[in-house]
């Protein structure tokens, strides 16, 4: 998936941004599941 390679390659780089892209993503899918319910 593109989102797969596009995180392994922030892991290559820079795990912070990585992990700020991590977590950003993580809200999102919260967000996701809490709005519509």
């Amino acid at each position: 998936m593109i989102f797969k390679t596009t995180v392994e390659r922030w892991i290559t780089d820079s795990r912070e941004c990585d992990l700020a892209y991590y977590l950003d993503e993580v809200a999102h899918a919260f967000k996701a599941l809490a709005g519509p319910r």
